[in-house]
């Protein structure tokens, strides 16, 4: 695992640094050596205005896990707006590996709303979410657990990878793929897809 030592870091690297230079204060204030002093002085500094950056800073990673979460809640209350801001034109959405079926972002939001309506749709929480950024692209992978009419209000796990670019225009979601429902074989899943006619 890697992070932006500037933006993307673990809390402890900070409380460590303040812990050190909070320690190196105290020493030098019982000898009254005013240059350790200073030097834990500017070690504390240094921590508070790290946590700082990592806290008030957004990563691109953290920006492609606020839009995922942000989706999902989207597709839940039939919130074309958000959809829109998230997803590129041309975005593509994929199931379980094979062709495209919603070719773009006006498809994939015809079938959200279509899939929404006819399963009843009530509920969806993120159980699991892992980012990797590779260059101009963050891929998300999460796990969902929806609630829906269609299984009695059973919950049904599945597992969605999405792709995020960097564009002139800023980010967007390029690619959804639908990797698994748990649960739910495969043809009946491809069987239930809203249909979407070809532009």
């Amino acid at each position: 695992m890697s992070w932006d030592l500037r933006f993307d870091v673990p809390w402890w690297l900070p409380a460590a640094l303040a812990v050190v230079g909070a320690v190196i204060w105290m020493s030098g204030n019982r000898r009254r050596d005013t240059a350790l002093m200073r030097i834990g002085g500017v070690a504390l500094v240094a921590a508070a205005a790290w946590a700082a950056l990592s806290i008030f800073v957004q990563t691109d990673k953290e920006r492609a896990e606020a839009d995922t979460r942000a989706l999902v809640k989207a597709v839940v209350e039939g919130d074309s707006q958000t959809l829109e801001r998230i997803l590129d034109p041309r975005a593509r959405l994929t199931v379980f590996g094979a062709e495209t079926p919603y070719h773009n972002r006006q498809q994939i939001i015809q079938a959200a709303r279509d899939a929404r309506e006819r399963f009843g749709l009530s509920a969806a929480q993120i159980t699991s979410m892992h980012s990797e950024q590779t260059g101009p692209v963050v891929t998300v992978e999460m796990t969902v657990m929806t609630t829906q009419e269609a299984t009695l209000a059973r919950p049904v796990p599945s597992t969605w990878q999405l792709q995020f670019q960097e564009t002139s225009e800023g980010w967007s979601l390029w690619t959804v793929a639908l990797v698994e429902v748990r649960g739910v074989g495969t043809n009946r899943v491809q069987r239930e897809l809203p249909r979407i006619e070809r532009e």
